[in-house]
């Protein structure tokens, strides 16, 4: 077969040393820029999971970074933070979120990353039966989340 005047050769038969032809993918991979990381990848990290809002019984006294208080704070909600919280978590009865209301989250877009991975870790399943896609995180997978977490989001005096 002939080759086609103007048609570029395959890829496979080009010169070792020459530059790849115009339009051909680079047999090397250019060195990517290092992206920043953020709250928003370290939440993308999480599995999804398909919450029926069953579990609010579940909402208590948590911690989070300091960029996730101030972004519910933001939204008119103020979060004890657990030293502020230390003398009622021995309580029979420790005190709901506030951001629980009426059995809703009203922070639900801006839930600190504890919140997100509540029913995606192994240690910490869904008591109501939702299930994480694609499953499961391990539980090491979610520590090293919680610390980038805090790391990029800041860690005051909590």
């Amino acid at each position: 077969m002939a080759k086609a005047r103007g048609s570029t050769p395959r890829q496979d038969t080009w010169p070792k040393n020459a530059s790849p032809p115009p339009g051909s993918p680079s047999t090397t991979t250019p060195e990517r820029p290092t992206v920043p990381d953020s709250l928003e990848r370290i939440y993308r990290a999480v599995p999804s999971i398909n919450c029926r809002g069953l579990c609010t019984d579940s909402c208590g006294p948590i911690d989070m970074s300091d960029e996730e208080r101030r972004r519910i704070a933001a939204r008119g909600v103020t979060i004890p933070t657990l030293a502020e919280l230390l003398p009622t978590l021995l309580d029979d009865h420790p005190p709901d979120c506030p951001a629980l209301v009426a059995g809703r989250c009203t922070v639900y877009e801006d839930r600190p990353l504890i919140c997100r991975l509540w029913g995606t870790v192994e240690s910490m399943p869904c008591p109501h039966g939702c299930q994480p896609t694609p499953g499961l995180l391990v539980d090491a997978g979610a520590h090293t989340l919680i610390q980038r977490s805090l790391t990029v989001g800041g860690r005051g005096n909590q």
